[in-house]
């Protein structure tokens, strides 16, 4: 199907918003009527370029007959604006088995720095208190922030209340 890119300012998400008469078709094209909650889209430029951007969109349906895209994601992208795309969902994503980070400023640095002294700390506070932290189980940035923050709480609340945590492996 052949759709309208329209870069939105102020939006602060890295989805797309689709339009509902697109939405209706991809829906159309699955057995069940349903689409999966995040759902990876190719988009091709009509006058058969080589070029392809790579989007996602976790259900958001569009203000206008355009696909919407954050103002700052297109631009990092290199997505014109108006552009005239051809889109395509993707059924099968490779897993990433690894994530780069790399600090370009002062700032960043500190900040990686920071992290990575936090992480230390709180897998060592993991090991005193026998609870198992396997990054291994934990591939993602996100998902090492979220289980240290909920390690943290459990262990506030669990010295709160005078309670050791122990590890429930055993």
């Amino acid at each position: 199907m052949e759709v309208e890119v329209r870069p939105v300012g102020g939006l602060e998400t890295c989805f797309v918003s689709l339009p509902l008469p697109l939405i209706h078709t991809l829906q159309s094209t699955t057995s069940s009527g349903f689409l999966p909650p995040i759902l990876a889209l190719e988009l091709r430029p009509l006058n058969n370029s080589d070029r392809r951007w790579h989007v996602a969109w976790s259900g958001s349906a569009s203000q206008s007959a355009a696909i919407e895209v954050a103002q700052q994601l297109a631009e990092s992208i290199g997505l014109p604006s108006h552009a005239k795309v051809q889109v395509r969902a993707i059924a099968t994503l490779p897993r990433a088995t690894g994530v780069t980070i790399e600090p370009v400023s002062e700032d960043d640095w500190e900040m990686t720095e920071n992290f990575s002294l936090d992480y230390q700390k709180g897998q060592e506070h993991c090991l005193t208190e026998s609870l198992l932290f396997d990054l291994i189980e934990h591939p993602s940035l996100a998902d090492i922030l979220t289980s240290l923050k909920m390690l943290s709480w459990a262990w506030v609340l669990a010295h709160a209340r005078g309670v050791a945590l122990a590890d429930t492996n055993q």
